[in-house]
């Protein structure tokens, strides 16, 4: 083979996925050379010593290939990153990775994914739904090139209902650069279905609908009973995931604890998006998610009947592209130059 290879990982709540990329002259990734997923396994050492599994099995393919790995890792990881550099999850924000509640609050996950690999090794850490949303936006173009006029120059949003409830918020510029507002987290939006009380985003529109009835979003995608006997379900959490938007674009975005509340600033921002991408598991994969979006599109159409809403083509492939992207091009020029 004999080509430098990037390798890319994202840490989900069920599953943790890596891919190892081809370069193009930019240093951008156009191809994707090999591919791992495993179960994601609970808890801070268990998170560690896969991640480094994800590494070791990297290192293996590229010996046996004769390519060769380069000392740069991009990772998409659950958590809000706080910190100079921002590579600290900030409290009660990665407990779909807990083995026991509040595990990961202050932990500096760059640290933490290095105590089982070569020291020589640089992690550059993302939050997994802005990797995914950058990732997604690329699918998305590729497949239809034509969309890019309506890009440029307009404010998107990520929603990405998977083990959890993924967020970003992006303006477009002409130049076709993403330009990140907020902290992007949604998971904790108090969301006003019709009379009924408040209730947080993530509780109605994530796996944890399924987990609290003893299933996956697999479960109910794989088998027929299953999806027949929760597709009321599942078309509630499409009235809820229409009533997220609804909310985005009124600027009604206050949160279950008042603490996390956005600043007016970004508000008003996210009140004028144009275009709205779904991702994560249970956006994007079976049918489950063709009923959740249907479910939803119906709605939303019948109150914005010129919005625009588009499925990531691919939320694990555009994750682990969103993770190459974001990893400045001057760095990887540098090191394939070593």
């Amino acid at each position: 083979m004999g080509v430098s290879l990037l390798l890319t990982v994202d840490i989900g709540g069920t599953t943790i996925n890596s891919g190892l990329f081809q370069l193009d002259n930019q240093c951008l990734p156009i191809s994707l050379i090999h591919s791992t997923q495993v179960a994601t396994s609970k808890g801070m050492r268990a998170v560690a010593h896969d991640f480094s599994e994800c590494v070791a099995q990297a290192e293996e393919f590229c010996k046996e290939n004769k390519g060769s790995l380069l000392p740069i890792i991009g990772v998409g990881t659950p958590g809000n990153l706080i910190g100079t550099p921002q590579t600290i999850i900030a409290d009660g924000t990665a407990f779909n990775l807990e083995q026991f509640s509040g595990e990961f609050n202050g932990v500096d996950m760059q640290e933490l994914l290095k105590t089982m690999i070569w020291e020589g090794y640089s992690i550059h850490l993302f939050n997994d739904a802005i990797a995914q949303m950058c990732g997604g936006l690329n699918l998305i173009l590729k497949k239809d090139p034509d969309l890019e006029s309506e890009f440029l120059g307009h404010n998107i949003a990520y929603i990405g209902p998977g083990t959890g409830l993924g967020g970003g918020f992006a303006n477009v510029t002409p130049e076709g650069v993403l330009d990140f507002y907020s902290d992007g987290h949604i998971f904790d939006v108090a969301l006003k279905l019709d009379d009924q009380e408040p209730v947080k985003a993530e509780d109605v529109l994530s796996g944890t609908v399924f987990a609290k009835l003893g299933h996956s979003g697999k479960d109910v995608n794989d088998h027929d009973d299953l999806f027949t006997q929760y597709s009321p379900q599942i078309i509630e959490m499409g009235h809820y995931l229409s009533q997220l938007v609804t909310q985005i674009l009124s600027g009604d975005l206050s949160k279950i604890d008042p603490i996390n509340n956005w600043p007016e600033s970004d508000i008003e921002k996210a009140k004028k998006t144009s275009i709205f991408l779904f991702g994560g598991s249970l956006g994007t994969k079976g049918r489950l998610s063709e009923l959740l979006r249907e479910t939803a599109q119906a709605d939303i159409e019948e109150h914005h009947p010129d919005m625009i809403l588009l499925p990531i083509p691919d939320s694990d492939l555009a994750a682990l592209i969103g993770a190459a992207s974001l990893i400045p091009t001057t760095l990887l020029q540098d090191n394939v130059l070593e």
